[in-house]
């Protein structure tokens, strides 16, 4: 009986666990295939140019990593489709209509923006030297670009990772705030480092409770986007950071966001997210 205990567990854990390690594992070998491809390249003239340019190194670093993001999410898209698929039958409740992304942009913006100045001002990230090491590389390369890679890729591929395919899974076995609150910590600690593992575990959770409110796979990729670009904005430009970093902005911010988590949890936004005021 214990036996059968053990590998109904071990089964649920590969269930829930195993598109990151499909992902993980296509990705690292992309990563190294791609990289092999550079190092031809660099062998040209071509190539030769290119590593004369400032940054190089650096938007290298990054393009080749979301190169490989993208080629890790190919074995994920059948078991993605599947499982939106299965949510059509599976999620009780009305689907929100349209004005639900505008108000998913307005607490992303509100609540990543509060919680980065909340942690700048509290001084973990300069305690943090792993995290230096990933900033470092994510602003090293050029606004434009980072903003793609940033704000377009890295959220999409997550999102079908952690609350396309992990969540998902995840709510077949245990209660819908478990689910929440461990694939939130699951994308916090994905990240590698202590400032980006309290950030991505508050934001997991707000992701997860959004996408669960409105019951559709758009909201937690317009949610991380939004919260990627506007931090990643900000952050970029040292002017804008001077002036966006203050201890009542974050006040304002934040308190915006749970006001409009109220009025959704109090349904007194019903009639605007789904037309009608009975839900």
């Amino acid at each position: 009986m214990n036996a059968d205990k053990d590998i109904s567990a071990f089964r649920k854990t590969w269930d829930i666990l195993s598109p990151a390690v499909y992902y993980y594992a296509v990705y690292n070998v992309a990563f190294i295939l791609l990289a092999f491809i550079m190092s031809l390249i660099l062998d040209t003239s071509v190539g030769a140019r290119l590593q004369s340019r400032n940054g190089y190194e650096a938007m290298m670093k990054v393009v080749l990593n979301s190169l490989a993001m993208l080629f890790g999410t190919l074995p994920l898209i059948p078991l993605l489709k599947g499982q939106l698929y299965r949510n059509k039958y599976l999620d009780a409740g009305p689907k929100a209509n349209p004005a639900a992304y505008l108000v998913t942009a307005i607490i992303a913006f509100t609540s990543s923006v509060g919680l980065n100045i909340l942690i700048i001002l509290t001084g973990l990230v300069g305690k943090s030297e792993s995290y230096k090491q990933v900033a470092e590389r994510q602003y090293g390369v050029a606004f434009g670009v980072g903003l793609f890679i940033y704000g377009v890729i890295s959220p999409v591929v997550e999102e079908i990772v952690f609350r396309g395919l992990i969540y998902n899974r995840m709510k077949k076995y245990y209660p819908i705030w478990l689910s929440v609150i461990v694939s939130a910590l699951l994308f916090g600690a994905w990240h590698g480092n202590m400032v980006q593992a309290l950030y991505g575990t508050c934001m997991g959770i707000l992701i997860a409770y959004t996408y669960e409110r409105f019951k559709n796979f758009k909201i937690p990729c317009i949610f991380h986007a939004i919260a990627n670009i506007s931090v990643y904005t900000i952050t970029y430009n040292q002017g804008l950071y001077n002036a966006v970093v203050r201890s009542y902005n974050a006040v304002v911010l934040i308190g915006i966001s749970i006001v409009l988590i109220v009025l959704i949890e109090k349904k007194l936004l019903n009639a605007i997210l789904y037309g009608s005021e009975e839900v």
